[in-house]
């Protein structure tokens, strides 16, 4: 079976992707503003172009996820994002009705207005903002052409990042330890998803040749605002969120609507249904961005700050020193007053409180380039005195630290900052 895939360079797409691929489909995957090796780079607004593509490709299923996804870019950049987000996507349903083709539509919660939750697939739409109205004209014009097309309806989604800011869930990562003070909403909740369960809806749904045309929802079983996914990631990392405010009223920007949860019962009913507990699968999904790659500082290496690159550690002004050695000294007393440091996948459990005294720096320092070097200066103290420490009570807010000689120790760490 063939599948035209668009938005395969997306955060839904790439899972969609590989979850086809997987089974055994045959998916020609598009992508345009993020070309990427392996997937067509083409303009699904250009109609003359698109046909040609069908023509050739003759996919048996066409998943439509291209669109531009974000209510506060919809609203700056109308003319273009309505192009992409309606006119493409009727261009789209009425080439792949002509090639006898099957589509699922792409949809979203933000078609209701979130004052009457929970939200069959017929109850009555009212979009809030301009991201709700395009989208739920793409799906008037899905239907009107094919009532035979499917729409699927889905929520905030989260997975496999290729950076923080692709999921307006996981760029909160940033903002818990960016230290920088920040108003976060606890008034919107939405039920987020993880893109494998909605890829493995899809293919659910793929398989099932003889599924009825209509509207279909999914989303995660946890309700859930901005609010509490930054106290959950507070508790992964064990620092302080003194810097954020919660607000109790609306977000800022393009209106969104108070509670979107919508019923799912139409595709578990047909025994469709696959959700991740949002916890577990939410922190591993920022997992690879909550470690800090730590600077190597043994003999005859160079520091390798959190992106990866060398760095030559140049020496610092007395000042900057004092920081170093008062925060190395908190580290060594123990005085770290909150759990630092996530350990996991070692033969031993090793651990430094290297976080706190980055917390440190942190405070006393206001240059990128001077908190850097501070931090790998930290760091190296830390390899010099500790070739390997054991945590002794991993929930003890006062982490003890004991010494162990000869061993070469590999520590996974987890800081409050980037």
């Amino acid at each position: 079976m063939k599948l035209l895939l668009t938005g395969a360079s997306g955060l839904l797409g790439r899972e969609v992707k590989q979850v086809f691929s997987d089974s055994g489909w045959d998916v020609t995957g598009l992508c345009f503003s993020r070309p990427t090796e392996g997937l067509v780079q083409h303009d699904i607004t250009d109609q003359e172009a698109t046909a040609e593509l069908l023509k050739t490709t003759k996919p048996d299923l066409v998943i439509h996820a291209a669109a531009q996804r974000f209510p506060d870019k919809m609203e700056s950049d109308f003319e273009k994002s309505w192009d992409l987000n309606v006119a493409a996507t009727a261009n789209l349903a009425k080439m792949t009705k002509a090639a006898g083709g099957r589509l699922i539509y792409i949809s979203t919660d933000y078609v209701f207005d979130g004052n009457c939750s929970p939200y069959t697939a017929d109850s009555t739409t009212n979009p809030t903002n301009k991201y709700g109205q395009s989208k739920l004209e793409g799906e008037h014009k899905v239907r009107e052409i094919d009532e035979s097309f499917v729409v699927l309806r889905i929520p905030v989604l989260y997975g496999s990042i290729a950076n923080l800011k692709e999921s307006a869930l996981t760029c909160l990562l940033d903002t818990v330890r960016n230290k920088k003070p920040a108003q976060i909403s606890s008034y919107e909740v939405r039920c987020p998803a993880h893109t494998h369960d909605i890829a493995k809806i899809l293919l659910d749904m793929a398989n099932k040749t003889n599924i009825k045309g209509g509207v279909y929802q999914w989303s995660g079983l946890e309700k859930l605002s901005k609010w509490d996914v930054v106290k959950i990631i507070a508790t992964e990392l064990g620092c302080d969120i003194g810097h954020l405010e919660e607000v109790k009223g609306a977000s800022t920007g393009a209106p969104r609507p108070r509670d979107v949860e919508m019923d799912r019962s139409k595709l578990t009913d047909i025994g469709i249904s696959h959700h991740s507990a949002f916890k577990p699968a939410f922190i591993q999904a920022i997992q690879p961005f909550m470690q800090a790659d730590l600077p190597d500082v043994s003999p005859g290496r160079e520091g390798r700050i959190l992106c990866g690159a060398p760095m030559k550690v140049p020496e610092l002004s007395d000042k900057h020193q004092e920081i170093v050695d008062y925060a190395f000294s908190q580290l060594a007393l123990g005085e770290c007053p909150r759990k630092l440091v996530r350990v996991e996948n070692f033969t031993s459990q090793v651990v430094a409180g290297v976080s706190y005294a980055f917390d440190l720096v942190l405070a006393n320092t206001g240059d990128e380039t001077v908190e850097r070097t501070c931090r790998i200066k930290v760091w190296e103290k830390a390899w010099e005195n500790f070739k390997q420490v054991t945590i002794v009570d991993q929930d003890d807010c006062h982490e003890k630290f004991k010494l162990i000689t000869d061993t070469e120790c590999q520590i996974q760490l987890i800081t409050d900052t980037e």
